[in-house]
């Protein structure tokens, strides 16, 4: 499966959980004006998170298509969240490059279907 392993999920989880953290805090200074922007942010990257924590309990169980598939899922928000970045839209734009990176790794795992055990 590419060479991922679950030890490498969980750490871009960590790193999506800190974005999180970040949006969260941000959506408490900004205040109400902004928080339906931010709020769509939370969303996108809470979804990653849970589509990447499934992917590492896949790996764990050796299912590696269904791993395969989950990443695809994963994938396809991503490319559809940068896609849709509007340019007028700062907080999306500062987090092109947190996008960029998670989809760089599952687009390693997408399509990279090995054998379910």
């Amino acid at each position: 499966m590419a060479g991922i392993t679950p030890v490498e999920v969980e750490a871009l989880i960590d790193v999506v959980e800190d974005v999180i953290l970040k949006l969260e805090k941000l959506k408490r200074r900004l205040g109400d004006q902004y928080s339906g922007q931010v709020n769509k942010w939370i969303f996108t990257f809470a979804y990653i998170r849970e589509g990447l924590k499934s992917i590492a309990e896949k790996l764990e169980e050796g299912r590696y298509i269904s791993a395969s598939s989950e990443a695809c899922e994963v994938e396809r928000l991503v490319n559809a969240r940068i896609i849709s970045l509007d340019e007028n839209d700062a907080i999306g734009s500062s987090l092109r490059g947190s996008l960029a990176a998670v989809r760089g790794f599952v687009s390693r795992l997408c399509g990279d279907r090995g054998r379910d055990v």
